[in-house]
């Protein structure tokens, strides 16, 4: 369980279960850019779900060199799809 703070993006989780959130290797969130990095790493393959709470809606979002979508859940929750061999960079822009 996390407290969520509403000025700054927060992991929520996903169904990469069997890490429980270790998956997330690396987090940086720069308010003044409003971008938010961070590096998802697994054993072999992964694909799932992750969900993220963020202040805002992202204006884009990049899976390593691919441009990506996401889904809106709730309100602030964000889902994206992941799918990756060992290690995938997300990069957000808000």
């Amino acid at each position: 369980v996390r407290q969520v703070g509403e000025s700054q993006p927060s992991y929520l989780g996903g169904d990469l279960h069997i890490s429980q959130g270790q998956e997330v290797s690396a987090w940086h969130w720069d308010p003044a850019g409003a971008t938010l990095d961070f590096t998802l790493e697994r054993p072999g393959h992964a694909e799932g779900k992750i969900d993220l709470y963020l202040p805002k809606e992202p204006v884009s979002l990049a899976v390593g060199d691919q441009v990506s979508s996401w889904n809106c859940t709730g309100e602030g929750i964000y889902r994206i799809e992941v799918d990756f061999q060992e290690r995938a960079v997300l990069q957000l822009k808000l």
